[in-house]
């Protein structure tokens, strides 16, 4: 029941300040806005395939920022820069004869920076999004 509390709140703080506005300014006289920025923030949840540790239970941050560039009302292009924590962790309880109990532990740490590209299809009050991402 903690670790579920816990993933729920760390979700609910994960936030993305970018606002998709199309359309006018606040002043009716304004013209629409083109480009737009923002910045990212929030948590990534992974798991490593293969190293035998099965979950979700490496937790780390997820942040950078974000240029939009609306060119109709219907179509728009978004670029990003991210800064990304991955991994794995875990840890496995053995008990031996010889040396009694002893707790194997695990962690894997990946930092990567990512670059997405998406294409915009907006449609009513919904932003469709497609696109390529690029990590190192």
């Amino acid at each position: 029941m903690k670790r579920w509390f816990s993933s729920v709140v760390l979700l609910s703080l994960s936030v993305t300040i970018c606002h998709f506005a199309r359309g006018k300014g606040s002043n009716n006289d304004e013209e629409p806005k083109v480009f737009r920025g923002g910045l990212i923030a929030g948590a990534n949840f992974t798991q490593v395939d293969g190293d035998s540790f099965y979950g979700y239970h490496k937790v780390g941050l997820n942040a950078g920022g974000v240029v939009c560039a609306h060119f109709t009302s219907k179509f728009g292009v978004s670029m990003e820069l991210l800064y990304s924590q991955k991994g794995s962790r875990g840890s496995v309880v053995y008990l031996s004869p010889a040396i009694g109990t002893y707790i194997e532990r695990y962690n894997m740490n990946l930092n990567y920076m990512e670059v997405p590209v998406m294409l915009h299809l907006f449609h009513g009050k919904y932003d469709y999004e497609a696109g390529i991402s690029y990590s190192y």
